[in-house]
């Protein structure tokens, strides 16, 4: 597994984790059952690490075209 990989899955888990415990003891959205609070941890945590991810691609594809000299085209004419 690559290193970004990994780290967005950590990153991910550490916020999802910290996010069950908060919605869970702290109970900032009324009364919560179990279910509940793994769904939402979940998706906090989910989301978390699918935009580490993408933002981590995007960094090594800017670093990548910076070595290389290469310019970056919009498609755009005129």
């Amino acid at each position: 597994m690559k290193k970004a990989t990994e780290a967005s899955l950590g990153l991910g888990f550490f916020v999802g984790l910290g996010w069950f415990f908060f919605l869970y003891f702290a109970e900032p959205f009324s009364s919560l059952d179990l279910i509940g609070t793994l769904g939402m941890a979940f998706g906090f945590g989910f989301g978390t690490g699918v935009a580490s991810f993408v933002m981590g691609q995007r960094r090594t594809k800017a670093s990548t075209q910076a070595a290389t000299g290469e310019t970056r085209r919009s498609g755009r004419t005129g």
